[in-house]
């Protein structure tokens, strides 16, 4: 199939790269000429794991363009994947989505025969309602065409985090299909079982608004169950013997909970979590539905950082130095938007606490100026406190001899608890586990 996806920043080259390594013809658009060219001459634009072979391995088949016609004409789905900022209300704008829309409109206008039918899938979330009344009356004034007759309208909107986003996209759990007609769904399906690793009985099909409702509200139950796994740690802190790790796996084998991001650790964070939240509260509101739940959630998520931050500058004798060990939002990606590690940082360095920093990633990320770049051993022999705020295997493999040259006992804040039973206290070393009791 010949497939055109618009946008081609941090999700949308990962996902074209994707789609063309399973076997269709993909050509990219932006109004980036650096991003254009990069893709043309063979070159990721993004820093994603397995992209600088996948962009090998679909040379002759994934081409970039920065005219949006070109993509228009010929193409049998147009992925829609640009930016949706939040606004002051926390409200997701669909400001760029509706100008590329309404440019595709015009693309097809005078150009596209009647009948000769592609579809039109917005990957960008979106507010419920936005596609249906406003994206899909725009597209009808901008192409002279009702839509059903030269373009059909999807809502298919993308399930990746950065850091993974081709292995999420081409092995999804669910794949979300709104669809503003029969004909929509069957197109858009027919690409989906071609391109993903994917069964039948994933794939949800259902209108528009529905689709819009799922990816909020799939998002707002995963940060929800975050902050919940948080609170009961705090809960198991304050018995004697209690154990977030027994408690969560207990909880989380019961079928109606599941184990997926049902783990004590730092608060939610990352590009999604945060403002989808927010968004949540915004529809709740909107509509005057009693009840606090998005609001709740959101609070809890603020209450775990004010208390890490009350733990780690707990462990602090006299002014001392706190180092944060994984500064991007999550292992594996030099990513730091909607970091949990740099807004610890921040509620720190606000209390006048030295902040230093390691992350594997470091050279890669430009950091604020209240965190301090360290070396992993300087940060192992001189900081006060060390906070290991992501879980990666460069971590879990710091050993009792790492802290031999120190010359006065630290503490090491293990929000994942990946040393326990690695490290034992000693003068050199004191270990604080998040969500395990000190009292036995």
């Amino acid at each position: 199939m010949n497939i055109t996806i618009v946008g081609l920043g941090k999700l949308g080259a990962p996902i074209a790269a994707a789609i063309a390594s399973r076997g269709h013809d993909v050509i990219g658009i932006d109004k980036n000429r650096k991003v254009v060219d990069k893709i043309n001459a063979g070159i990721s634009p993004v820093d994603e794991p397995h992209m600088k072979q996948m962009m090998s391995a679909v040379k002759g088949s994934f081409s970039a363009s920065t005219d949006l016609k070109q993509g228009v004409h010929g193409a049998d789905v147009i992925g829609v994947l640009v930016p949706t900022p939040s606004l002051k209300n926390g409200k997701f704008s669909h400001e760029y989505v509706l100008d590329v829309c309404k440019r595709i409109g015009k693309a097809i206008r005078g150009t596209v025969p009647y009948g000769d039918s592609r579809i039109i899938s917005v990957m960008s979330t979106l507010m419920p309602g936005t596609m249906e009344e406003v994206i899909k009356p725009a597209i009808e004034q901008a192409s002279g065409y009702a839509c059903g007759d030269s373009w059909e309208l999807a809502y298919n909107p993308e399930l990746v985090a950065i850091g993974s986003v081709i292995e999420d996209y081409l092995n999804p759990n669910l794949v979300i299909v709104g669809q503003s007609g029969q004909q929509a769904g069957v197109g858009l399906v027919g690409f989906i079982l071609s391109t993903m690793l994917v069964e039948p009985h994933q794939i949800h099909q259902m209108s528009l608004t529905n689709a819009e409702i799922v990816k909020m509200g799939i998002n707002m139950f995963v940060s929800s169950k975050i902050a919940f796994a948080n609170l009961l740690g705090d809960i198991c802190e304050r018995f004697p013997g209690g154990d977030i790790d027994l408690v969560s796996a207990a909880v989380g084998s019961d079928s109606r909970v599941g184990k997926k991001y049902f783990i004590a650790g730092m608060p939610y964070g990352g590009t999604c979590f945060p403002r989808d939240v927010r968004a949540f509260e915004e529809i709740v509101e909107d509509l005057c539905i009693p009840g606090n739940f998005p609001w709740a959630v959101s609070r809890s998520n603020k209450a775990r950082w004010r208390r890490l931050v009350d733990i780690a500058t707990g462990c602090l004798s006299e002014k001392g130095t706190v180092a944060i060990l994984g500064l991007s939002y999550k292992s594996g990606t030099p990513c730091m938007i909607g970091s949990p590690s740099i807004e610890l940082a921040r509620r720190m360095a606000a209390k006048d606490v030295r902040v230093v920093g390691y992350d594997e990633r470091m050279r890669q990320m430009s950091l604020p100026e209240f965190i301090e770049p360290w070396s992993l051993g300087a940060c192992l022999k001189k900081a006060d406190v060390i906070i290991i705020a992501n879980r990666t295997e460069q971590f879990a493999q710091i050993s009792q001899s790492d802290f031999e040259q120190r010359q006065k006992q630290g503490t090491v804040v293990d929000c994942w608890r990946i040393l326990r039973g690695k490290i034992q206290n000693s003068k050199k070393i004191k270990m604080r586990y998040i969500g395990v009791s000190e009292q036995r």
